[in-house]
This record gives C-alpha cells, sequence and structure tokens, in this order.
C-alpha cells in the first residue's frame, strides 16, 4: 500500500491490504496459514521493515526472516531491512538474519518497473 494513491477496497468498501491479498495466494498455494504473518500497519517499505521487527519480530523472539517482494523492488527492500534491523534496539545490532527472495516482475510494464 501507499499513501500516495486511494486505497483498493473490496466490494464491501473495505480497504484490501496488499500484505493479506499476498498472503492468501501463498496459502492458497500450499504454505501452511499458521506460518505466514502479515504487516498491515504501514504505507511504505520503511514502515514495512519497522512494524515487522517491532510488532512480529521482537515480540516473538523471531531471529531469522525472510523477505519477499517483487524483482524490481529487491534492492530498495534489501537496503531498508538491512538498515533497520541492523539498528541497535532491544536486540543488539546483527541480531537478525535476514535473506531475501525476488518474484517475477508479472503483470508489470516495463515503464512502471523503470
Amino acid at each position: 500500500g501507499t499513501a500516495h494513491v486511494p486505497q483498493l477496497l473490496d466490494a464491501r468498501g473495505s480497504v484490501v491490504f496488499e500484505a493479506t491479498a499476498s498472503a492468501a495466494v501463498i496459502i492458497n498455494e500450499g504454505v501452511n496459514s499458521a506460518d505466514v504473518f502479515v504487516e498491515t500497519t504501514s504505507f511504505d517499505t520503511i514502515g514495512n521493515a519497522f512494524y515487522s521487527r517491532n510488532d512480529h519480530c521482537s515480540l516473538a523472539g523471531w531471529r531469522r526472516l525472510l523477505v519477499i517482494t517483487s524483482e524490481f523492488h529487491l534492492a530498495r527492500t534489501k537496503a531498508i531491512f538491512d538498515w533497520v534491523y541492523g539498528a541497535a534496539g532491544a536486540e543488539p545490532s546483527g541480531a537478525y538474519e535476514l535473506s531475501y527472495l525476488g518474484t517475477e516482475d508479472t503483470g508489470l510494464t516495463p515503464a512502471e518497473v523503470s
């Protein structure tokens, strides 16, 4: 999601969160729903990193994280998540092991990914 364009709404007028829609796809592909956690608080990548660390990883004690995003967004996402998760906080700096997975840019035009 982003604060720069109107939110996508479903037929009832409720907001469709990108994270929730993406989670539904991987659950439909066979990933156990108990293994999927979504972050719906933020409106940008910095917020995704911050809230995933504070609302999920720090509270649950998770130290290994797989971040999945589109190929065109991967370098920026990695830079932001490495910065947020590398900062000292309640856990010491370097407490997290992050891995990244880029998905195909299917459905995006060359202009959209440039």
